[in-house]
């Protein structure tokens, strides 16, 4: 027992920066700075204060700092032209999206642009999780159809989100000759 305690001890890596929890970060502040920019007031975020929130919260003690110094210093450097792509796929305006569906769907059109080595995949997949735990029960369906209409647009060259889409309706077309080869 004492020696599989030792054991266990040596085998221990630390946990490399979480990506996912630096998002999570930062979609409280994009939060507050969309609910702001909504109603017309100019704040930045200030990467230094959300270093001191991510202090008072041990769930984010993993955060990766470097990804969230860089989105805190870069998103809003960008903001205008990240809008601009982002209306071109809404079906309202920017001002009409709810806070939490606003605050991911920059942030994808920010990885997706200016992040190229993160995959599209994740990217989607992230912002799904994270309007799931941040916001309404159905608003992630909605913000997955925007970031696969953003990942279209913003990474053109890219065949993934199509082929996905081309998967799904093939097991669809299977299905439907299933059921009608049984009755």
């Amino acid at each position: 027992s004492e020696n599989s305690e030792n054991n266990n001890k040596q085998n221990f890596t630390p946990r490399k920066p979480s990506r996912h929890f630096a998002r999570e970060l930062m979609i409280q502040s994009l939060y507050q700075w969309k609910i702001a920019h909504d109603n017309g007031e100019n704040i930045v975020l200030n990467f230094e204060q959300i270093k001191q929130d991510l202090h008072t919260i041990p769930t984010y003690k993993n955060a990766s700092l470097e990804f969230l110094q860089e989105i805190c210093n870069n998103i809003f450097i960008n903001v205008a032209e990240l809008l601009t792509i982002i209306e071109n796929v809404l079906d309202r305006t920017f001002k009409e999206l709810s806070p939490v569906e606003g605050s991911v769907i920059l942030l994808s059109a920010y990885e997706l642009k200016f992040c190229p080595q993160t995959p599209t995949l994740v990217i989607i997949n992230e912002a799904i999780e994270l309007v799931k735990k941040f916001g309404s029960s159905e608003g992630y369906k909605y913000v997955n159809v925007i970031v696969e209409l953003l990942a279209k647009e913003i990474r053109k060259d890219e065949n993934i989100i199509s082929s996905k889409h081309h998967v799904r309706s093939k097991n669809k077309q299977n299905k439907h000759k299933q059921k009608q080869q049984h009755n």
